[in-house]
C-alpha cells in the first residue's frame, strides 16, 4: 500500500456546539454595499449570518498554535505553500445562524490623527456587526487514520488519534471558555464567544454499528442513526468538553509565552461621551454609544476607541523620553499595536505587496457601564466675535453620567520595555490625566482608578486605591512596585538606545 497517497480512516468523530456571541462581531463579506462601508456576510439561500468555516478553522489554528505549534499542523495540517505538508483532520464546517432574524447593530469609526487628536479627513466608515446573543450551530469532524507500519512510534494497525487530541481539546475548549475571538478588529473588543452546549458522536469504522452509524450521521430517518452518544450544557458544570470520554484526562498543552494581562476598574468622573454616530427623530443630537446585552440596550466603552486612546497616549510618552534620534518610540508603538501602511492611488499590484502591515499584539475588551445615570443636557455655540451665542447652534447632549466600568487589556508576548509603556498609559488613566471619548474639552471622560489586577511574568498582584487616593500593591508590595518600576526603566533604556529587552 501506498501511504503517501492512501489513508486508511478507522474513526469517525463528530462534535456539535451552539456558540454565542458575547460582544458584537464583525464578520464582513468583502463586498462593497451602497448603504454600508462593512456590511456582514450573509447565506444566499436563508438570508441567516455565516460563519465561515475558513475562518473558524483559522482563528482555531492560530490559538492552538500559541500553545503547541507541532499540535496545530498535525491537527490543521500543512501551513500555506508546504508542498509537503499533510491535510487537515479536522473538517470544520460552515456555521448557519439560529433563528429566522438577524440581529444587527451599526457602528461607526472614525481614524484620528495622534497628533492633533482630530478626525482625519476622508477617514470615516460604519459596519454592520451581528448583536451579542446570536448563536450558531458549530460542526467538527475528526478524520482518525492508521498510522503506517513505518512509523517505529507506534505498532501498525493503531491509530494517529493520540497526537490529535491535546490539540483538538485546547482548540474545543479555548472555544468553550471565550478565549477565542471571531471576525474582524477582534483586538479591539468585537468578536468574543463562547460555546454554551456540545454534542459528540465517535463511531469506530472498524465496527458493523459505528459505520452503520457514521453513515445515518444526521439522517434520523435512516437505519442505525444514532442519537448523541454525549452532551453538555453550561448548566450541567464541569468542564465541559473536556468530560467527553473521548477527551477526559488529556493533558492540555500550556502556553509557550505568557501574555501580559490587565484588568483595571475605573469611575467615571463626572461624564463621559462616545458618540454613537446615528442620530434619532426624537432623541438628542448626540447620546453615549449603546450596545445590546441580554435584550436591553446598555452603554458601553467600546474596545475602538479605547484602544485609540491607550496608542496616542503611548507614541506621546514614547517621543517623550525617545533620546535615540532613531524613531525608537515610533517603531515601539507599532510593533505593539500594529500598524497598516496604505497605498497611493498609482501604487502598483507589486508595490501593494511590499506594503508593512503587522497585527496589533494589543487586546483591548469593550467595556460595559454600571451605575450611570442618563442626563439630557442643552448646550449652546458661543460666536467668539460678539461672545453671544451663535445663531441656530442650540444642541444637546446625553453622555454617561458617574458609573464605572472594567477595562480589560491584554499583550501577547511582551517585552519589559512594552510593559513599561503600557503601565505609564495606566497612571494616566488612574490619575485622570487621560480622557476618553469626545468633549475633553469640557471636563468630560476623565476616570480615577479603583483597582487593577496585573498578570505578568508569572506573578498577579492587586493594585487598589484608597478613598484619600493614596496606592498599595499586593501581596508583597514592595518586589511588586520594584518588578513594575523595573518594566519603566527598561523602556528608558530602550528608547535611550540602550540593549535592555527584559
Amino acid at each position: 500500500m501506498n501511504w503517501d497517497r492512501n489513508r486508511r480512516v478507522m474513526e469517525r468523530w463528530f462534535i456539535e456546539g451552539r456558540l454565542e456571541l458575547t460582544t458584537p462581531t464583525s464578520l464582513g463579506n468583502g463586498d462593497d454595499d451602497p448603504l454600508v462601508d462593512l456590511p456582514i456576510v450573509v447565506d444566499a439561500l436563508q438570508g441567516r449570518p455565516l460563519l465561515t468555516g475558513a475562518s473558524l478553522a483559522g482563528a482555531l489554528r492560530a490559538y492552538v498554535a500559541d500553545f503547541d505549534a507541532e499540535g496545530a499542523t498535525a491537527l490543521f495540517g500543512g501551513a500555506r505553500r508546504d508542498a509537503t505538508g499533510e491535510q487537515s483532520a479536522l473538517i470544520v464546517e460552515d456555521a448557519l445562524g439560529v433563528g429566522d432574524k438577524l440581529l444587527i447593530e451599526l457602528r461607526d469609526g472614525v481614524s484620528i490623527d495622534p497628533t492633533t487628536r482630530t478626525a482625519k479627513e476622508d477617514e470615516r466608515y460604519d459596519r454592520q456587526l451581528l448583536e451579542a446573543g446570536t448563536t450558531f450551530d458549530l460542526g467538527f469532524e475528526l478524520v482518525v487514520t492508521e498510522k503506517p507500519a513505518r512509523d517505529t512510534d507506534q505498532a501498525a494497525g493503531a491509530d494517529d488519534s493520540s497526537p490529535l487530541r491535546p490539540a483538538l481539546a485546547r482548540a474545543l475548549y479555548g472555544l468553550q471558555r471565550g478565549d477565542i475571538r471571531l471576525g474582524g478588529r477582534k483586538r479591539r473588543g468585537y468578536g468574543q464567544c463562547r460555546v454554551v452546549e456540545w454534542r459528540a458522536w465517535r463511531y469506530p469504522l472498524t465496527q458493523p454499528d459505528g459505520f452503520r452509524g457514521w453513515l445515518a450521521h444526521g439522517r434520523p430517518a435512516l437505519t442505525g442513526h444514532q442519537p448523541a452518544q454525549w452532551s453538555w450544557t453550561t448548566g450541567d458544570g464541569g468542564q465541559g468538553i473536556l468530560d467527553w470520554p473521548a477527551l477526559r484526562g488529556v493533558a492540555l498543552p500550556d502556553r509557550r509565552d505568557l501574555p501580559f494581562k490587565l484588568s483595571a476598574t475605573f469611575d467615571i468622573d463626572g461624564a463621559v461621551l462616545i458618540r454613537a454616530g446615528f442620530e434619532t427623530e426624537s432623541g438628542p443630537d448626540a447620546a453615549h454609544l449603546r450596545s445590546r446585552r441580554g435584550g436591553q440596550d446598555v452603554p458601553v466603552m467600546s474596545g475602538t476607541s479605547l484602544a485609540g486612546v491607550i496608542r496616542s497616549q503611548a507614541l506621546r510618552i514614547a517621543r517623550t523620553l525617545d533620546k535615540s534620534g532613531e524613531q525608537r518610540a515610533e517603531a515601539l508603538v507599532e510593533s505593539m499595536f500594529g500598524v497598516m501602511q496604505k497605498p497611493r492611488r498609482d501604487t502598483t499590484r507589486e508595490e501593494r505587496r511590499n506594503l508593512t502591515r503587522r497585527a496589533s499584539r494589543v487586546t483591548v475588551d469593550e467595556c460595559v457601564i454600571t451605575g450611570q445615570q442618563d442626563i439630557v443636557q442643552t448646550r449652546v455655540k458661543i460666536d467668539r466675535f460678539t461672545g453671544g451665542a451663535s445663531e441656530s447652534a442650540l444642541f444637546a447632549e446625553q453622555p454617561a453620567f458617574g458609573g464605572a466600568f472594567t477595562l480589560g487589556l491584554s499583550l501577547r508576548a511582551p517585552r519589559a520595555e512594552e510593559v513599561g509603556l503600557l503601565l505609564l498609559v495606566l497612571k494616566d488613566l488612574w490619575t485622570g490625566f487621560l480622557p476618553v471619548g469626545g468633549s475633553s474639552s469640557v471636563g468630560r471622560g476623565r476616570l480615577k482608578g479603583r483597582e487593577a489586577k496585573i498578570e505578568y511574568d508569572h506573578k498577579v498582584w492587586t493594585m487598589t486605591a484608597s478613598a484619600e487616593g493614596q496606592v498599595s500593591l499586593s501581596p508583597d508590595g514592595p518586589a511588586a512596585a520594584k518588578a513594575l518600576n523595573d518594566a519603566v526603566t527598561a523602556l528608558r533604556q530602550h528608547l535611550n538606545g540602550g540593549q535592555h529587552g527584559g
